[in-house]
């Protein structure tokens, strides 16, 4: 995308995808997606917006951009009203992998309690685990969602995920 793309011009692609035509929708996914993280704040605010498809396709577009901003804000997406976005807002995260994957543990550590949320979570791991190279450190979190007591050994699981995660990422710089 051109460097002259203003706030404005995101702003009138956040318009069109509320249109009732399918291909002025998808053109603006397309065109929001190739503007990249200029697009990200105006996206992560229409995650707020009262209608469940614009919260739908701003996560969407959020994964396709794939910028770990966004991950703090789809974490958040998990606990949306309307499944399908929670659903979305899960497969924009693991599509981020390593990126999504320490907002989501951090987040599984203080509120292991919400059940939506342990919901978009299991899914987005489930998906991260065949799609990317941290399968090691999310098997045990999964299987931690399959006990008696989910919500005490959750965050046991996730933190030490997370602390795996960091001494991974230190390692690697």
């Amino acid at each position: 995308m051109s460097q002259a793309i203003t706030n404005k011009d995101i702003h009138a692609l956040m318009i069109d995808l509320d249109d009732k035509d399918i291909k002025v929708r998808q053109h603006a996914r397309q065109a929001l997606t190739a503007i990249g993280p200029p697009a990200i704040p105006q996206l992560i605010n229409a995650l707020h917006d009262p209608r469940d498809q614009i919260r739908w396709q701003s996560a969407l577009i959020l994964g396709h951009i794939g910028d770990g901003a966004a991950a703090p804000d789809l974490v958040k997406s998990l606990e949306d009203k309307a499944l399908e976005v929670r659903w979305r807002a899960a497969e924009s995260l693991a599509d981020l992998e390593c990126q999504g994957l320490a907002p989501l543990l951090r987040t599984l550590i203080q509120h292991p309690e919400s059940p939506w949320l342990r919901e978009g979570a299991h899914h987005a791991l489930r998906i991260m685990m065949v799609k990317s190279d941290l399968g090691e450190l999310i098997k045990p979190v999964l299987k931690a969602f399959d006990a008696i007591e989910p919500t005490i050994t959750i965050p046991i699981a996730a933190a030490t995920a997370l602390q795996k995660l960091n001494q991974r990422d230190a390692h690697n710089m």
